[in-house]
Protein backbone atom coordinates (compact mmCIF):
# COMPACT_ATOMS: atom_id res chain seq x y z
CA UNK A 1 0.00 0.00 0.00
CA UNK A 2 1.58 2.94 -0.80
CA UNK A 3 -0.22 6.32 1.25
CA UNK A 4 -3.47 4.61 2.01
CA UNK A 5 -4.01 3.75 -2.12
CA UNK A 6 -3.30 -0.35 -3.09
CA UNK A 7 0.02 -0.83 -5.05
CA UNK A 8 -1.68 -2.24 -8.12
CA UNK A 9 -3.86 1.26 -8.09
CA UNK A 10 -1.86 3.62 -7.63
CA UNK A 11 0.80 2.31 -10.57
CA UNK A 12 -2.21 2.43 -12.57
CA UNK A 13 -2.81 5.99 -11.85
CA UNK A 14 0.70 6.65 -12.77
CA UNK A 15 0.68 4.39 -15.75
CA UNK A 16 -2.63 6.28 -16.90
CA UNK A 17 -1.39 10.04 -16.20
CA UNK A 18 1.53 9.25 -18.31
CA UNK A 19 -0.06 7.88 -21.62
CA UNK A 20 -1.74 11.40 -21.23
CA UNK A 21 0.95 13.37 -21.06
CA UNK A 22 2.66 11.48 -24.09
CA UNK A 23 -0.46 11.94 -26.46
CA UNK A 24 -1.01 15.43 -25.28
CA UNK A 25 -4.38 14.68 -24.03
CA UNK A 26 -5.38 16.81 -20.93
CA UNK A 27 -8.20 15.60 -18.66
CA UNK A 28 -10.08 19.36 -18.98
CA UNK A 29 -8.91 20.76 -21.93
CA UNK A 30 -9.37 24.81 -21.99
CA UNK A 31 -10.12 25.92 -25.43
CA UNK A 32 -10.13 29.93 -26.19
CA UNK A 33 -14.07 31.31 -26.29
CA UNK A 34 -13.78 34.34 -28.85
CA UNK A 35 -16.21 37.31 -28.22
CA UNK A 36 -15.55 38.95 -31.93
CA UNK A 37 -15.96 37.80 -34.64
CA UNK A 38 -19.54 36.97 -33.63
CA UNK A 39 -21.65 34.00 -35.67
CA UNK A 40 -23.48 35.94 -38.38
CA UNK A 41 -20.91 38.81 -37.83
CA UNK A 42 -19.74 41.70 -40.73
CA UNK A 43 -16.11 41.96 -41.27
CA UNK A 44 -15.38 44.46 -43.97
CA UNK A 45 -11.98 43.21 -46.18
CA UNK A 46 -9.09 45.89 -46.04
CA UNK A 47 -10.43 47.30 -42.85
CA UNK A 48 -8.62 46.10 -39.69
CA UNK A 49 -11.18 44.27 -36.99
CA UNK A 50 -10.15 43.69 -33.24
CA UNK A 51 -10.55 40.04 -32.61
CA UNK A 52 -10.95 38.89 -29.15
CA UNK A 53 -10.88 35.84 -27.15
CA UNK A 54 -11.38 34.61 -23.74
CA UNK A 55 -9.05 31.64 -21.54
CA UNK A 56 -6.90 31.92 -23.47
CA UNK A 57 -3.08 30.38 -22.70
CA UNK A 58 0.11 31.96 -22.35
CA UNK A 59 2.08 29.90 -25.15
CA UNK A 60 1.99 31.81 -28.99
CA UNK A 61 -0.32 30.21 -31.68
CA UNK A 62 -1.26 30.07 -34.56
CA UNK A 63 -4.66 32.24 -35.69
CA UNK A 64 -6.00 30.90 -38.88
CA UNK A 65 -8.82 31.69 -41.04
CA UNK A 66 -11.44 28.93 -42.11
CA UNK A 67 -14.38 28.72 -44.72
CA UNK A 68 -16.95 26.02 -44.86
CA UNK A 69 -19.62 25.27 -42.77
CA UNK A 70 -20.00 24.46 -38.64
CA UNK A 71 -19.26 21.04 -39.69
CA UNK A 72 -16.28 20.35 -42.04
CA UNK A 73 -13.78 23.90 -41.81
CA UNK A 74 -10.84 23.90 -44.01
CA UNK A 75 -8.12 26.05 -43.31
CA UNK A 76 -7.48 28.82 -45.89
CA UNK A 77 -5.03 30.91 -44.78
CA UNK A 78 -2.55 31.28 -41.63
CA UNK A 79 -3.63 35.44 -40.08
CA UNK A 80 -0.45 34.96 -37.83
CA UNK A 81 1.63 32.19 -36.32
CA UNK A 82 2.82 34.46 -33.28
CA UNK A 83 -0.70 35.63 -31.62
CA UNK A 84 -0.26 35.63 -27.56
CA UNK A 85 -3.02 33.36 -26.43
CA UNK A 86 -3.11 35.09 -23.32
CA UNK A 87 -3.64 38.77 -24.71
CA UNK A 88 -7.06 37.85 -25.43
CA UNK A 89 -7.08 40.28 -28.46
CA UNK A 90 -5.60 40.71 -31.86
CA UNK A 91 -6.33 43.06 -34.43
CA UNK A 92 -6.27 41.77 -37.90
CA UNK A 93 -6.18 43.90 -41.12
CA UNK A 94 -8.01 42.37 -42.94
CA UNK A 95 -6.47 41.29 -46.62
CA UNK A 96 -8.56 43.18 -49.31
CA UNK A 97 -8.68 40.60 -51.67
CA UNK A 98 -10.20 37.76 -49.62
CA UNK A 99 -13.46 36.95 -51.19
CA UNK A 100 -16.29 37.34 -49.89
CA UNK A 101 -18.07 34.96 -48.32
CA UNK A 102 -18.03 32.79 -45.09
CA UNK A 103 -15.47 32.27 -42.74
CA UNK A 104 -14.43 31.41 -39.38
CA UNK A 105 -10.75 32.09 -37.01
CA UNK A 106 -8.95 29.35 -35.12
CA UNK A 107 -6.55 29.67 -32.12
CA UNK A 108 -4.35 27.25 -30.83
CA UNK A 109 -3.16 23.39 -32.11
CA UNK A 110 -5.81 21.23 -33.08
CA UNK A 111 -7.54 19.68 -31.65
CA UNK A 112 -7.82 22.02 -28.52
CA UNK A 113 -8.09 25.35 -31.03
CA UNK A 114 -11.15 27.51 -30.28
CA UNK A 115 -13.45 28.27 -33.01
CA UNK A 116 -15.53 31.37 -33.36
CA UNK A 117 -18.73 31.16 -34.88
CA UNK A 118 -19.03 31.29 -38.78
CA UNK A 119 -19.01 35.43 -39.88
CA UNK A 120 -19.64 36.93 -43.13
CA UNK A 121 -16.42 38.88 -44.62
CA UNK A 122 -17.53 41.93 -47.22
CA UNK A 123 -16.79 44.35 -49.57
CA UNK A 124 -17.91 47.15 -47.72
CA UNK A 125 -21.02 48.33 -45.52
CA UNK A 126 -23.72 49.34 -47.36
CA UNK A 127 -22.14 48.10 -50.30
CA UNK A 128 -23.57 48.69 -53.30
CA UNK A 129 -23.54 47.59 -57.31
CA UNK A 130 -21.89 50.70 -59.14
CA UNK A 131 -24.90 52.58 -61.05
CA UNK A 132 -24.60 51.96 -64.61
CA UNK A 133 -23.95 55.06 -66.88
CA UNK A 134 -26.39 56.25 -68.83
CA UNK A 135 -26.61 58.62 -72.13
CA UNK A 136 -24.86 61.74 -71.87
CA UNK A 137 -27.24 64.68 -72.11
CA UNK A 138 -26.20 68.07 -72.35
CA UNK A 139 -27.92 71.10 -71.42
CA UNK A 140 -27.78 74.11 -73.70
Amino acid sequence: MTHGVPGGLWRLGVVALSVAGLTGRSQSPTRPSFSQPRAGGLVVRGEPYLITWVRGTRAHHVLKLFTGDETALFAVQTVNDTVDGASGQFVWLVPPDLQPGRYALGLGPRPAAGTSGLFEVVASFGTVPPARPGPLVLAG
